[in-house]
């Protein structure tokens, strides 16, 4: 008699652990709460990325992400320590995180702590720009505006077209009494990239700040009048809008 076999080529298929069955449920949540935030539902984001480290608390991409959600919705002490904590569980001092974090703890108050996290991703990758301007700005905070100056010189001369370091600079000269070296820097920076960024209005703020001290009253009335229009935040600029009149 003949036996015929079939063979359906089908490996037998194993049952996930509960282990592995919480790791892939975290990853899942964690995918979620990113489609969730490219549509700007931060609340969805949030729980979504809760759950997924309550299913797997040592997912360091959830922390991760969940650092960026709380960053964004102003929860800075609650970033930093979900942003630490992932940097911790990846088991690899990322320069990129280190200077995000680094950002956290500058926002918190803690410029010692941003300034270790700067100097720690340099010395990975010293062509990181952000990273320089992270260590200007710790160092502009603790007092040290010439050792703050060389940072910004330092990031401009990597990434040569960012207003916002220009803008840094051309403050520590300014506040140094050497409105020509602010004026000269403010200048330089390319005019469309200048204009597109988010930090325009601070541009025309400082630069009318700038004219006045070089004794150019009209002119620094209408960077001023400028600043204002763009939505300038600076509590002094009706003053000093006033006093360049």
């Amino acid at each position: 008699m003949m036996v015929t076999l079939f063979f359906t080529g089908c490996a037998t298929i194993r049952k996930l652990n509960p282990i592995e069955s919480s790791t892939l449920e975290a990853r899942r949540l964690t995918q979620q709460a990113e489609s969730a935030i490219h549509k700007s539902n931060w609340d969805e984001a949030e729980q979504k990325l809760i759950s997924a480290i309550e299913k797997n608390p040592e997912d360091n991409r959830a922390r991760n992400v969940l650092s960026e959600v709380l960053w964004e919705r102003g929860a800075i002490e609650a970033a930093v320590e979900q942003k630490s904590r992932a940097i911790e569980l990846s088991g690899r001092r990322d320069p990129y995180n280190l200077t995000e974090l680094g950002q956290m703890e500058l926002s918190s108050g803690n410029a010692e702590a941003a300034l270790d996290c700067a100097d720690e991703a340099i010395q990975q990758d010293s062509s990181l720009a952000d990273a320089w301007t992270l260590r200007g700005f710790a160092l502009r905070d603790l007092g040290r505006p010439d050792l703050a100056l060389d940072a910004y010189y330092r990031s401009l001369s990597i990434r040569n077209d960012d207003p916002r370091t220009r803008l840094e600079i051309a403050r520590v000269y300014q506040q140094g009494g050497q409105p020509r070296r602010a004026l000269a820097i403010l200048n330089s920076a390319p005019k469309e990239a200048v204009a597109s960024c988010p930090h325009f209005p601070d541009v025309c703020y400082l630069r009318g700040i700038v004219l006045r001290d070089l004794n150019r009253p009209a002119d620094a009335v209408n960077e001023l009048a400028a600043a204002l229009e763009n939505g300038c935040a600076n509590d002094d600029l009706l003053l000093h809008l006033a006093d360049a009149q």
